[in-house]
C-alpha cells in the first residue's frame, strides 16, 4: 500500500530472520509455480499476487519457477520480528496512545478473569547497533495517568540495559501497541470485537474461563 515493493521487487525483507519474499502476479504464478501449487489457488485472478520465496541467482527472476513463501507457510520462531515501515509503525503507536485510556477501561472491565494486558514499548537502539528504535513487549502490572508499571517478556535485540524479567515504571510515551489476550482472541487498539462479545455475554465468559484455567 505504501508502495514500497512491486512484482518488480526480486526480494523483500518482511521480518527476521529469514523473512524475505517477493510477490509474483497471478498470470505469471500461474505460468511458472508447479501445477501442485496453481491447483491450490482459488479462481479470483485478475489484480492479485501471490506471496512467493525470493528470486535467488541472476536469472532467477526471469527463469526459474516460482514457490509460493515458505516462511509464510509455518508456524513464526518465537524470536520473529516483523519489520514495520517508519510510517506504519509511527502511525500504530499514534493509534495506541490515544486509546490508553480505553486500555484502562477494557482492563478494569475484565479484572475479575485476571487476563494478560500487555504493552509494545519503544526504545532507541544500542548506536553501535545502527539508527532507529526496538519495540518490546511488556506485561502490565499497574496502570498509571502517565505511566505503566511493566515486567519486559523478550529478550531485546538491539537494546542495551534491558533484559527479560526486568520490571519496571514507563512512561505512555513509550506506548506504540497494546493488546489484552483472550481465549477469542486479543483485545487492541485495531479492534475490540472481543470486548463487545464479553460485555454482551459475561456469564457465558465466565463459564469459558473456568474451562481454561
Amino acid at each position: 500500500m505504501e508502495g514500497s515493493i512491486s512484482t518488480s521487487t526480486d526480494r523483500f525483507l518482511l521480518a527476521k530472520p529469514a523473512g524475505e519474499i517477493r510477490i509474483v502476479d497471478t498470470a505469471e504464478f500461474n505460468r511458472k509455480a508447479a501445477r501442485r501449487f496453481v491447483g491450490a489457488r482459488s479462481e479470483h485472478d485478475g489484480k492479485r499476487v501471490v506471496v512467493c520465496e525470493p528470486a535467488r541467482g541472476l536469472f532467477g527472476r526471469w527463469f526459474r519457477k516460482v514457490e509460493p513463501s515458505r516462511f509464510l507457510a509455518q508456524a513464526a520462531p518465537p524470536n520473529m520480528v516483523y519489520l514495520l515501515s517508519t510510517g506504519a509503525t509511527e502511525l500504530r503507536a499514534e493509534r495506541a496512545r490515544k486509546t490508553y485510556s480505553l486500555l484502562r477501561r477494557i482492563a478494569a472491565e475484565l479484572e475479575e478473569f485476571k487476563l494478560p494486558v500487555l504493552a509494545k514499548l519503544g526504545f532507541p537502539i544500542d548506536p553501535n547497533s545502527g539508527s532507529g528504535g526496538e519495540n518490546l513487549w511488556f506485561a502490565i502490572h499497574e496502570m498509571y495517568d502517565d505511566e505503566i508499571d511493566a515486567t519486559l517478556e523478550n529478550e531485546p535485540v538491539y537494546v542495551e540495559g534491558l533484559c527479560r524479567g526486568d520490571r519496571g515504571r514507563h512512561s505512555i510515551d513509550r506506548i506504540t501497541d497494546w493488546q489484552v489476550l483472550t481465549p477469542f482472541g486479543p483485545i487492541d487498539p485495531r479492534s475490540t470485537v472481543v470486548f463487545r462479545r464479553i460485555q454482551e455475554n459475561p456469564d457465558e465468559f465466565r463459564r469459558i474461563m473456568q474451562t481454561v484455567s
